[in-house]
């Protein structure tokens, strides 16, 4: 592991596991206040290396790469406060990514995400953004962007089984963490668009390492093996926001995005330049 800082700089960590299709550059600015770990799953060093406070090269999934690295060096996660485990792809502007922190410390959570935008792939009704709320109580964060409490994550990696490689391990997080209802949320006042698998090409990674019948199964096995019981996803209580004309406009803002995205579809041509992929 390559390791370009002597000490952190900052109390949070953002881990990625990377590919071809990294959008870590749209990330990073000179004065983000984050460090970033990348684990290179390519078969050449990856060209945003440079970016990178922790480098490292191995092929696998996100959450069994984050398990090794935090295996090989577990003092120098310790020293951070919290872990921002963050797909590649995701578009995500630094801003942001420090707002989501500053949450986590300040509403006291164990764990949270960033609410999705219409503009990409929301797979839960719970995860997309809506208008006027700055966050929502949940029992479930999606394993696409989960930002964690480093000693939770710390504790379920002492259960954590690296076979399951994707589909499944929200779902183990939150049963671990025995679905507390003022520690889990999703905070729609910060943003990110996870995008279509169309505008990567119509495939996702993912599926190269492990289809996605082989991760059900491995789902289903570890469900078997610790007793983790089907759990319906659930809203508690809402933080709301204050009706400023700025929040006024943002929530018609999302209101038309919703609508628009709906009834022209996801992957148009407007879609794709909204996310910076066209």
């Amino acid at each position: 592991m390559e390791i370009n800082i002597s000490s952190p700089r900052s109390p949070y960590l953002v881990f990625t596991s990377a590919g071809r299709w990294a959008n870590i550059e749209q990330w990073i600015t000179k004065d983000r206040q984050w460090d970033l770990f990348l684990c290179n799953y390519g078969k050449q060093r990856h060209p945003q290396a440079a970016h990178a406070d922790y480098y490292c090269d191995r092929q696998g999934g996100k959450f069994p790469n984050l398990y090794h690295a935090w295996q090989e060096n577990p003092e120098l996660f310790r020293q951070y406060d919290a872990v921002l485990v963050l797909d590649d792809d995701v578009i995500f502007p630094d801003e942001n990514i420090h707002t989501l922190f500053h949450y986590l410390k300040k509403y006291q959570l164990w764990c949270l995400q960033p609410a999705f935008s219409p503009a990409g792939k929301i797979s839960h009704r719970l995860t997309g953004v809506r208008s006027l709320r700055k966050l929502t109580y949940t029992n479930f964060v999606e394993v696409c962007a989960p930002l964690i409490r480093t000693d939770k994550l710390e504790a379920f990696f002492q259960v954590y089984d690296p076979k399951l490689v994707g589909w499944g391990v929200d779902l183990w997080l939150m049963h671990f963490l025995q679905y507390p209802k003022n520690k889990v949320a999703v905070i729609h006042d910060v943003v990110c668009i996870n995008p279509e698998d169309e505008i990567k090409g119509g495939s996702r990674e993912i599926e190269r390492l492990q289809c996605q019948q082989k991760r059900i199964e491995c789902w289903n096995t570890v469900k078997r093996e610790h007793n983790i019981p089907d759990q319906p996803l659930k809203e508690f209580c809402t933080v709301w926001q204050m009706p400023t004309p700025v929040n006024i406009w943002r929530a018609l803002v999302i209101f038309f995005e919703r609508k628009y995205l709906r009834h022209w579809g996801k992957n148009s041509r407007r879609a794709r330049t909204r996310t910076g992929l066209a």
